[in-house]
């Protein structure tokens, strides 16, 4: 068909989202045309939150990193540590899986969109997560948003030989 367009929301691997224009033009409008038809930033498209790095408030970054860290609802608290629950692939057995600084780090950045203040360019430009702020968060062991992992549940279920898991928080 030579009509319509199609448009789709952002994920992780198009983090602005698509879209494709069915008429005859369809090499040429592709998504960064219709937002910037529409005037919407890049940053505001992504559809993920925003932490800007601010000189003087790292209690504030970390804070808002955790609490995002928390909303993605992957990771938890246990025994003063980061965890995530990992499943063994061969037998089904699920673990907790202390959580490296790589690795938040990493989380971090696909959780949210980090800015910082650059003079050069007048503006906020985009960045990774800074290192230090990452490293604070991860040498917490003590966590305000993240929930406590009191251990895990396996239990048969109604469909034969499989099993549920299902992680215990309070």
């Amino acid at each position: 068909m030579d009509n319509g367009a199609a448009y789709f929301e952002p994920d992780e691997f198009y983090p602005l989202g698509g879209f494709c224009c069915q008429h005859s033009h369809r090499d040429k409008y592709h998504i960064r045309a219709l937002l910037t038809f529409l005037g919407v930033h890049n940053a505001e498209a992504r559809h993920k939150p925003l932490i800007r790095v601010v000189a003087g408030d790292l209690h504030f970054v970390v804070d808002a990193a955790e609490k995002e860290l928390a909303a993605r609802g992957r990771h938890y608290q246990a025994g003063g540590l980061i965890v995530s629950v990992s499943t063994e692939p061969t037998t089904g057995d699920p673990s907790i899986t202390p959580t490296s600084a790589p690795a938040l780090t990493r989380e971090l950045s696909v959780a949210v969109t980090w800015e910082k203040y650059d003079k050069r360019a007048e503006g906020w430009v985009r960045c990774d997560p800074p290192p230090r702020h990452a490293a604070i968060l991860y040498d917490a062991q003590s966590f305000r948003y993240l929930p406590p992992l009191v251990g895990l549940a396996r239990q048969p279920s109604r469909m034969g030989n499989s099993s549920s898991r299902q992680a215990m928080t309070r």
